[in-house]
């Protein structure tokens, strides 16, 4: 059991065999901030309560609301009364997650975009704030969030983007409690509806984020940024896993949008139709090849023949402009990407230094035979 157990049962993180992972603010008012956390129905129901009680341990003021939308299964756990549908409310000091706690919305699909749009539309306006973040909780696999068990459905990065762009007030911070989310395709999705993405390209441990101290330091500066609010996070999960191999990172959403001339999404673009120009050598591509397949698969033992099409930005574009003998263009295009990309990470934790930097892309082996195989066509011609 794992955060990616859907498609990928021999990942191991989210996974408890090897131990990876007061006063609220009145409806209608406007708080400084209000923190939505989207809990889906899984096989991490044990870690979904400790986590919600880690949130009541800081519980919603008069600054700060904290409100959640709680599913539960069966066959997990059968604590807290054993209740199996979902619910929704706001997290006040020491509250429980028993089924007096909340109010019932029955048995929701979480991985359903409309039941995702449901929650956001009323936290926003039940309980207004200034700013607002939304942390999905959950299964990751890098391409959807939030699995639901019971449904086997999960959030995709367009369905959040959708459910965030009808928003009369902007989302300010989205976050991914979950595996293999640092992804920059997935960060590319929402960069129209948010300001800050956090994510880890790495796998979560079971326990996830530690709440409590995040949210105490929420309350303690109400009047955080967004680039604030993300940094506290990163911090408190490298101080949460100071041992671990843990990574986890957050990037300016500005500095992906495709609407900015520089956003590390252009780069990536031109980096790419540059790769693909006539200009391209046989070394070139053996370079990449050589950087591609070592940071495609720093995680672990996994399902390879996925895995091996995660690259590490970061530690993939270094490696590659490092080389001597490339051709000119295409070292050009790679160092933009870097700039791009570093300029994009407003604060990381790497445990792990030697696996990763902070965000991933996907990478497919099949795209270089498909450039190896045009290359010597083109100069067979």
């Amino acid at each position: 059991m794992n955060r990616s157990t859907r498609q990928y049962p021999s990942l191991s993180s989210k996974n408890p065999q090897v131990s990876l992972r007061g006063a609220g603010q009145s409806p209608n008012s406007t708080a400084e901030w209000t923190v939505m956390v989207y809990m889906a129905g899984n096989n991490l129901e044990n870690y979904a309560i400790q986590d919600f009680l880690e949130l009541a341990a800081a519980g919603s003021d008069s600054k700060v609301n904290i409100v959640v939308q709680l599913d539960r299964s069966t066959g997990n756990t059968s604590a807290y009364g054993n209740w199996t549908d979902t619910r929704r409310g706001l997290v006040r000091a020491d509250n429980t997650p028993n089924a007096n706690w909340g109010t019932s919305i029955g048995e929701a699909n979480m991985g359903n975009a409309n039941t995702l749009k449901g929650f956001v539309d009323w936290s926003t306006s039940t309980y207004k704030a200034e700013r607002y973040a939304l942390v999905m909780w959950g299964h990751g696999d890098g391409f959807n969030v939030s699995y639901d068990d019971v449904t086997d459905d999960g959030i995709t990065s367009s369905e959040l983007s959708r459910a965030l762009s009808g928003l009369s007030t902007p989302v300010d911070v989205v976050g991914a409690d979950a595996c293999l989310m640092g992804m920059t395709e997935f960060a590319h999705q929402i960069s129209n509806n948010a300001s800050v993405f956090v994510g880890s390209q790495e796998l979560e441990p079971a326990k996830g984020w530690n709440y409590t101290p995040i949210l105490k330091d929420l309350k303690a500066n109400p009047e955080m940024t967004a680039t604030q609010l993300g940094s506290s996070i990163v911090t408190r999960y490298g101080q949460t896993y100071p041992k671990g191999n843990e990574t986890l990172s957050a990037i300016n959403l500005s500095a992906l949008r495709s609407s900015n001339s520089s956003s590390l999404t252009n780069a990536i673009s031109h980096f790419a139709t540059t790769l693909m120009s006539n200009t391209t050598t046989g070394y070139d591509l053996s370079t990449l090849d050589l950087w591609r397949d070592r940071y495609a698969n720093d995680f672990g033992e996994v399902d390879k023949a996925y895995a091996n099409n995660f690259c590490d930005v970061g530690k993939l574009f270094t490696g590659f402009v490092n080389n001597s003998g490339i051709s000119t263009p295409l070292r050009t295009a790679a160092q933009t990407v870097l700039e791009s990309y570093r300029s994009a990470i407003t604060q990381t934790i790497l445990q792990r230094v030697v696996a990763a930097q902070a965000y991933r892309f996907t990478f497919p082996i099949e795209v270089l035979v498909a450039f190896r195989a045009t290359t010597a066509v083109t100069t067979a011609s």
